[in-house]
C-alpha cells in the first residue's frame, strides 16, 4: 500500500512540476526541463528544444531587445506586424511553415545560446538541430551555456 501512495505522490509532483513549466517563460522552461529531468543540482547535460517546447514549430528565433518589425521580417523570411522587441525584453518567436505558431516576449538574461547567433542580434534554431548541451556557468550557477551538439 505504500509504495502505491508512494508511486500516486509521485505523478501528482510530476504533473504539478509540468503545470509549473507550461505556465513559466520560454527561458525559464529550458532551465526547469533540465532540472526535472537531470536534477536540481546538474552540471551539465543534454536536452532537446523539440521536448521542451512540445508544440509544432520548424524554426524559433530569439530576438534580442531593441529589435524592430523590419529586423524581425528580414530574419524570418517574411512580413510580421511584430512590435519592436521592448528593452530588456527577449522575443521567443516560432515558425512553422512560414506561419508565426507561438510568440513571448520573456525578460531571459540566465542563458546563452552559442553557435546559434547568426551576428545579426538574433538566434535561430532549426527543429532538426534542436540538442543542446547545456551548461551551468562556473562563475554563476544560476547562468546557463546551451551549445549545439548536432553542428
Amino acid at each position: 500500500m505504500n509504495t502505491k501512495n508512494n508511486k500516486i505522490s509521485l505523478r501528482i509532483l510530476y504533473c504539478f512540476t509540468f503545470l509549473f513549466i507550461s505556465c513559466s517563460d520560454y527561458c525559464d522552461e529550458i532551465i526547469n526541463y533540465a532540472k526535472v529531468k537531470f536534477g536540481n543540482d546538474f552540471e551539465e547535460a543534454e536536452i532537446d528544444l523539440k521536448k521542451v517546447y512540445d508544440f509544432d514549430w520548424n524554426k524559433l528565433y530569439i530576438f534580442q531587445p531593441l529589435q524592430d518589425q523590419n529586423e524581425i521580417s528580414e530574419a524570418i523570411g517574411f512580413d510580421c506586424e511584430c512590435a519592436i522587441v521592448p528593452d530588456g525584453k527577449w522575443l521567443y518567436l516560432f515558425i512553422k511553415n512560414n506561419t508565426i505558431v507561438n510568440e513571448k516576449y520573456t525578460t531571459c538574461s540566465n542563458i546563452n545560446f552559442l553557435d546559434s547567433h547568426n551576428g545579426k542580434g538574433n538566434y535561430q534554431i532549426d527543429v532538426s538541430n534542436s540538442k543542446f548541451k547545456i551548461s551551468k556557468s562556473k562563475e554563476n550557477k544560476n547562468y546557463y551555456v546551451l551549445k549545439n551538439i548536432e553542428q
